[in-house]
């Protein structure tokens, strides 16, 4: 918790986003002098869930959508639901407002289901996270750039990675049984911050050693000026 600590005071960013965070880790940070931040949480069935933070003296949030990735069950593009989709992962999505220019932008959170074996039902959390976007951004009076961040437990070369940073996919997964004229496709021009670097590690386990954490932003809206560098194994 010290460390978390360390890394807030030390890199003072605008906006942080936590998955698998519990509450007890928001008191702590206020209660120790990192009270500059407003938070928007969403709670997962578990104690714990995502956290979207960014800096009151900076932003204005004018809208928020609280993602539950439960309601893909109720799709109606499945030709039969022989498929468990009730992992209760969760994501957030907020309109925020610079308070220097007044510009608006979408930022977005979200933790995906962790199971290696199940990339198709990744596939369908990250395809329902840009459909609530789409959802949300269209009814607004203009179209602003967006920044997805988040756990997405897929990793360069996946389905997931591909569908986000192309736009589409090649190959639709047979298992998930969807009607033929189903095509995966969204609009957004998204780029990983960290494809320059080749994307460092960010998990690393006894027998899993990838990078699953990503940022994403509008490449035709944002311009990328710098990264921190990656942890040394």
């Amino acid at each position: 918790m010290q460390l978390l600590l360390e890394e807030l005071r030390n890199y003072d960013p605008d906006i942080i986003a936590f998955q698998e965070l519990e509450p007890y880790v928001l008191n702590f940070i206020n209660s120790n002098g990192v009270d500059s931040y407003e938070c928007r949480y969403k709670s997962r069935q578990r104690p714990e869930g995502c956290g979207l933070l960014f800096k009151k003296i900076k932003f204005n949030c004018l809208a928020e959508l609280n993602i539950d990735f439960n309601d893909i069950t109720d799709y109606p593009q499945f030709e039969r639901k022989t498929i468990n989709f009730l992992t209760h992962n969760v994501g957030q999505l907020l309109l925020l407002e610079s308070k220097q220019t007044n510009k608006k932008f979408w930022v977005s959170n979200s933790h995906l289901f962790w199971n290696p074996s199940y990339y198709y039902v990744k596939l369908m959390q990250v395809y329902h996270l840009l459909n609530q976007i789409l959802s949300k951004i269209e009814v607004e009076p203009e179209i602003y750039p967006i920044i997805i961040l988040g756990d997405f437990n897929s990793y360069p070369g996946s389905e997931v990675f591909e569908y986000l940073s192309t736009g589409s996919l090649q190959k639709v997964p047979e298992v998930l049984d969807l009607h033929k004229k189903f095509k995966f496709q969204h609009p957004f021009k998204l780029q990983s911050a960290y494809s320059a670097l080749d994307h460092p590690v960010t998990n690393i386990t006894p027998d899993f050693t990838k990078p699953i954490d990503f940022i994403w932003y509008s490449k035709n809206d944002f311009e990328l000026h710098s990264l921190l560098d990656s942890v040394d194994i």
